[in-house]
């Protein structure tokens, strides 16, 4: 059977706790779920390479987070340690980011200078879940779309879930 790779990315990333080393991850499972895990060390190499970004001169390093390599552009003229997704960890603001096996792809395309802005507040109708969790309904979601419903508290009849094509997630984390 061929599968499509979905990256399953109902997901909003937010790392309001950085001086604590958490993140907090925001999920829509027609229901919205908040989860809190620690940072994670990246051990970047800086590699030898450089190219402009947006007008930034950016820089090239490497790493593997959660069996995943990442190869990414960072510059320094922006002095924010953060970039895409989970990526952050270097001297300055990651604007592109690909994985090794070229299932994903970040890219700035635009920068805001008024980060003065508040955030929308996802606390207040949020259930709490685990990291793991989250990945194990991801999962589910895919293998079995019936099970996946019934273990978020939704009903569903089998012609909804037959008429679903074959997928398989493909932004799995490991989880201990």
């Amino acid at each position: 059977t061929a599968y499509i790779p979905v990256s399953l990315f109902p997901e909003i990333t937010i790392k309001h706790e950085t001086e604590k080393g958490m993140i907090s991850g925001y999920v829509n499972f027609s229901k919205m779920f908040k989860y809190t895990e620690p940072i994670a060390e990246k051990n970047w190499t800086l590699l030898e390479g450089d190219t402009v970004i947006m007008g930034y001169r950016c820089h090239k390093a490497m790493c593997t987070h959660r069996k995943r390599t990442w190869t990414v552009w960072y510059t320094p003229e922006i002095p924010i340690s953060e970039g895409p997704w989970k990526l952050d960890g270097l001297p300055g603001m990651i604007l592109y980011a690909i994985d090794s096996k070229k299932q994903f792809k970040f890219d700035c395309f635009a920068a805001d200078h008024n980060v003065n802005k508040p955030l929308y507040n996802y606390n207040t109708k949020c259930i709490s879940i685990t990291p793991k969790r989250v990945q194990e309904l991801r999962i589910l979601s895919e293998e079995n779309y019936e099970a996946y419903k019934k273990a978020i508290g939704f009903r569903t009849n089998s012609a909804t879930a037959s008429n679903r094509g074959k997928s398989k997630a493909c932004l799995i984390e490991t989880y201990e």
